[in-house]
């Protein structure tokens, strides 16, 4: 758990929507769509402009960081370890970092299988920018899926960095 008046990094942040959900933590987004991180100027948040794979700020300038669903559309394997990497090399001695991925295997909590379902690891899903609309403009986005165990297998080779589920 963060406490506050502790600093948060989001990396791939979107559109910012884990951004100022707490007023007493400060929460600094990045990304690397300029549309997205216009949304978030719209809302008021602090975003700047980059890559995860490549982040301009100082080691060691968070108490945590979060990546959510971002990680996944990284296309090779040592893309995703140097992501992981450049993570934990923005946190303090003793902080935590929360990552989350699409998984492959998509099982609801009654045991059930998911929504979706995907023919191999590596996969171009549809996505629109405006639901049910007749008009809507149809986007395919690269997603690497995970198999169960495969993102604490990847952190696993980040130096200096443990495990926790």
């Amino acid at each position: 758990a963060v406490v506050s008046t502790q600093s948060t990094g989001d990396v791939g942040c979107g559109n910012g929507k884990y951004l100022g959900v707490r007023d007493d933590i400060l929460v600094i987004g990045n990304d690397n769509s300029a549309n997205l991180l216009s949304i978030c100027r719209e809302r008021g948040h602090e975003t700047f402009a980059c890559n995860a794979l490549s982040l301009p700020v100082r080691p060691a300038l968070c108490d945590g960081v979060i990546c959510i669903a971002m990680l996944h559309h990284l296309s090779t394997r040592n893309r995703r370890i140097r992501c992981l990497a450049n993570l934990a090399s923005l946190l303090r001695p003793g902080g935590r970092c929360l990552v989350t991925v699409w998984a492959q295997e998509q099982h609801l909590d009654d045991g059930e299988i998911g929504r979706r379902e995907f023919p191999s690891q590596d996969v171009f899903v549809d996505w629109q920018k405006k639901q049910n609309a007749a008009d809507a403009e149809l986007f395919y986005r690269y997603y690497h899926v995970f198999r169960e165990g495969e993102l604490g297998d990847l952190v696993r080779e980040v130096q200096e960095v443990e495990v926790e589920r």
